[in-house]
């Protein structure tokens, strides 16, 4: 099936990425849902807080996530267009550090979540490097 490249075939290529949770629920399988599901967590959520669309990544990591989108939905506002959370989260033994940045959309809310494990060990093994240096210090 070949796609137009007009203005109704763009369109309509944005309501596809919009409108991927009907998509989803028919079967379709898209391009802009085979390139999302490649990145980093992420999520559309209507003004509720009730997911629209989240990629791959984002079903995985959102079952272990202690965090409401609905009071998140409620916290944005046009004075506070953006919010971002850290999350520490464990599995099978491992703990990953998680920056999620929800934003307001025009129809609702967007998240995505950057891994920042290797940051927040560094700032860990530093924070004990100084510790230890403090205690040499003293002593």
């Amino acid at each position: 099936m070949a796609t137009q490249v007009d203005k109704a075939g763009r369109a309509r290529a944005g309501r596809t990425v919009l409108d991927l949770a009907s998509a989803q629920g028919a079967g379709v399988v898209t391009l802009p849902e085979a390139l999302l599901d490649r990145g980093p967590p992420l999520y559309m959520a209507d003004t509720s807080g009730r997911i629209r669309y989240a990629n791959a990544a984002f079903r995985e990591l959102a079952p272990l996530l202690r965090e409401d989108l609905r009071t998140i939905a409620q916290g944005l506002s046009d004075s506070h267009p953006e919010v971002i959370v850290n999350h520490a989260v464990t599995r099978d033994g491992a703990t990953r550090h998680w920056r999620a940045r929800h934003f307001k959309m025009r129809d609702g809310i967007g998240g995505t979540y950057t891994d920042v494990t290797e940051e927040a060990r560094a700032r860990e093994a530093w924070s004990d490097s100084e510790a230890r240096y403090r205690d040499v210090i003293r002593s």
